[in-house]
């Protein structure tokens, strides 16, 4: 910068995956420009490199008037990278976990992320599950998944209580990232994961009495009906039976199956046995009362016997259901004879007499009482 300094002019040209802009004109002695600017083609990602060519003159305007003179070329190698972002994928966005009972365990779903991404050069995905509302739980971290991958089991919801029977729902927020070495990380939109459940109570079977003969106990596991006795020849005595599905809160509960063993009744027909069939769907609440047993007089003795009701809790998750335990119904009575004419006569005739010896003693305890 004397004054006898001619100014300078440079222009650029670029090859390879890189793009180049701008030129000096008439740049003064002892000044600079940032005139002259490279980038890389951010079209397509991966390691982009090219060569930035410029080419400079010494140009006289305004200093010697001179035309301007070729100063030759320099170059300026150019490289860079270009990542994509990882694009993220919640591929579980809803978590059913059905119908299950009161105090079951319940096993932890995953929750399955992945990346999207292509390109020669990509993020990695980060994904973290956040808190759900109970009773549900979700926890986790994926990280570094690679464009193209998927992660399953680092991301998982649960169904922590079962305490109490109803139907739950609520939601886990997951929250992506994108991220590389050498860039700062780059936030992205998060998704929901849906989460529900239905938590139902037992089914719970329970017989009584409806109408007809016999006196009816016992609770639970095991019922007893006893017909008492039944003269031969008489009219069968009949006792209609009903069962229930006793499950609390009707809606969250289990239907009632089953079927009835019925190897333990008394041979032959002195009882009688309908509407002892298999059954399912019996909704809580509900009750069929069509089971009717009858004690026939057609043959003397004393019976016993038992009817067994294998029962099952059921639902739509579990159409075989969860057996319940064997319920008994003990049947007990007994069949008498008539006593024959003859009998009845010598009865009769003993009673006869008897009563005459019973006036005279009574009259000779009275005339001693007299006498007395």
């Amino acid at each position: 910068a004397d004054g006898f300094s001619e100014r300078l002019n440079a222009s650029m040209a670029g090859t390879g995956a890189i793009s180049v802009s701008g030129s000096v004109s008439q740049l003064g002695a002892g000044a600079s420009s940032s005139a002259l600017r490279v980038g890389v083609d951010t079209a397509t990602a991966g390691a982009k490199s090219g060569t930035a060519t410029v080419t400079l003159a010494s140009d006289g305007t305004g200093t010697s008037g001179f035309a301007a003179l070729a100063l030759g070329t320099q170059q300026v190698a150019v490289s860079g990278k270009v990542y994509a972002p990882a694009v993220a994928q919640a591929q579980t966005t809803l978590v059913d976990f059905g119908i299950v009972r009161v105090g079951d365990t319940v096993a932890t779903r995953p929750v399955v992320v992945g990346n999207a991404a292509t390109g020669a050069l990509t993020d990695t995905l980060r994904a973290t599950l956040g808190d759900a509302p109970a009773p549900f739980t979700a926890a986790g971290t994926a990280s570094a998944v690679a464009a193209g991958q998927v992660d399953g089991g680092s991301l998982s919801v649960g169904l922590i209580s079962t305490a109490s029977a109803g139907v739950f729902n609520g939601a886990a927020q997951i929250g992506f990232a994108s991220q590389n070495p050498e860039m700062a990380e780059l936030a992205l939109a998060g998704a929901a994961v849906v989460l529900q459940a239905q938590v139902n109570n037992l089914a719970a079977a329970r017989l009584s009495l409806v109408a007809g003969a016999g006196s009816f106990s016992g609770s639970a596991g095991r019922y007893t009906l006893s017909f008492g006795t039944l003269v031969q020849g008489t009219a069968a005595l009949n006792a209609q039976l009903a069962l229930s599905n006793a499950a609390s809160q009707v809606g969250w509960s289990d239907a009632l199956a089953g079927s009835f063993d019925l190897s333990a009744l008394p041979p032959g027909q002195m009882l009688g046995a309908a509407g002892f069939g298999s059954f399912s769907g019996l909704a809580a609440g509900t009750a069929f009362d069509t089971l009717v047993l009858s004690l026939n007089s057609s043959s003397l003795g004393d019976f016993s016997g038992v009817i067994v009701l294998n029962a099952r809790s059921t639902n739509a998750y579990d159409a075989a259901g969860r057996a319940l335990g064997p319920i008994e119904l003990h049947l007990q009575g007994s069949v008498v004879a008539v006593p024959e004419p003859q009998t009845w006569l010598l009865m009769l005739v003993g009673l006869g007499l008897m009563v005459p010896k019973l006036w005279r003693r009574r009259s000779v305890v009275r005339r001693d009482s007299s006498r007395a």
